[in-house]
């Protein structure tokens, strides 16, 4: 089995914290916005199908919009092996593999 790249494991995962809030593209992309970055539908949408890469400042953000802490977007979800490929073919093991609990996380602040 080859290891997936990493861009389509941190994809994954935006999609799969994103379906766990059962929000919409949409609904990310205001949040985004809402923190400063020019996000639309679109853009959550080519991010969320790995043909945009996102910057380590927009992951941080993600996390804040998905409710999420940033680790859980970075690694391995239970579907991907332990393994990712690197740009230049590089397979490197990551750290662990987690997963998320189902059930919604509250907002203390009611910024959405």
């Amino acid at each position: 089995m080859t290891a997936p790249p990493y861009s389509e494991i941190l994809a994954a995962n935006i999609r799969a914290a994103r379906a766990r809030l059962d929000i919409s593209q949409a609904s990310i992309a205001r949040r985004m916005t809402n923190l400063g970055y020019r996000w639309t539908r679109q853009t959550v949408s080519e991010v969320e199908s790995n043909s945009r890469r996102v910057l380590a400042e927009e992951v941080f953000a993600l996390g804040f919009c998905l409710q999420i802490p940033v680790p859980f977007l970075l690694l391995g979800a239970p579907e991907f092996d332990r393994r990712a490929m690197l740009p230049a073919g590089y397979v490197v093991e990551l750290p662990h593999t987690i997963q998320v609990q189902p059930g919604p996380l509250t907002a203390g602040s009611g910024f959405w």
